[in-house]
This record gives structure tokens, C-alpha cells and sequence, in this order.
């Protein structure tokens, strides 16, 4: 079988998603001045996830997660003074700072290059991808 595409997920494929999480989560909850835990992260992996499957099922938008999973976040962590669509944006922003490359990433894709053309897919935000 011969294939003239080849397609590639971004995260958690090409980039090392969940460090960049982590490190993006930690440096937004620095920057509003916000203790963290490891608790914490913890709770925002479930409700992210929740959100996240109720989006590829089509129940909600992309919006919704913009502006779902930092509220509901705040609300399991008695949070009340930071607006979550602000918080979003910030994390957002962080996830972008410390996106990486897996090691070897880059020259694979250079080798396929010269017999396949490539592509990205993926289902995250515009603005993280």
C-alpha cells in the first residue's frame, strides 16, 4: 500500500503535551499569585477531561471549554477573585511557552518530508496548536 500523506496528531505525538501542562498550569497559578498543589492539578486533569469528551461527543463548544474548565476548576478550589476566561487565556499562553518537541521529532519529520507530504491534525485549540 503506498501513501502520498502522512498525518500526525499534534499533541502528545509530535510535542510532549502534558509537560507543557504541567509547567503552563504551575506558571499560571505563580503569576495570579495562587498556591498550588499537586491536588490541584489533579482535580483540573478530571474536570478537563470531562469537558474535553463532552466536546468530541458535540455537546459543547470550544468556547465552552474556554470558559468551563477554569470555572468549574475554581469553583471544587473555592477560588473567586480570578475570572477563568482570563485565567484560560493565561494558561494558554504558558502551554504555548513551554510546547517542545519529542526528541527526534524534528529530523523524522525531515526524513518523511522527502517521500510523503506531512500534515498536522488535531482537535485542540486553535490558539494552543
Amino acid at each position: 500500500m503506498d501513501f502520498e500523506w502522512l498525518l500526525f496528531d499534534f499533541d502528545n505525538t509530535l510535542v510532549d503535551f502534558h509537560d507543557s501542562s504541567v509547567k503552563a498550569f504551575k506558571r499560571s497559578f505563580d503569576k495570579h499569585e495562587l498556591s498550588i498543589s499537586e491536588e490541584a492539578y489533579a482535580t483540573y486533569k478530571k474536570i478537563n477531561k470531562k469537558i474535553w469528551d463532552k466536546f468530541e461527543k458535540g455537546e459543547i463548544t470550544t468556547d465552552d471549554i474556554r470558559k468551563d474548565r477554569f470555572s468549574q476548576l475554581f469553583e471544587a478550589l473555592k477560588i473567586n477573585h480570578i475570572d477563568p476566561i482570563k485565567f484560560n487565556a493565561s494558561y494558554i499562553e504558558d502551554i504555548i511557552f513551554y510546547t517542545e518537541l519529542y526528541p527526534g521529532a524534528l529530523s523524522l519529520l525531515k526524513r518523511l518530508k522527502e517521500k510523503y507530504k506531512l500534515a498536522i491534525v488535531t482537535n485542540g485549540l486553535k490558539e494552543a496548536q
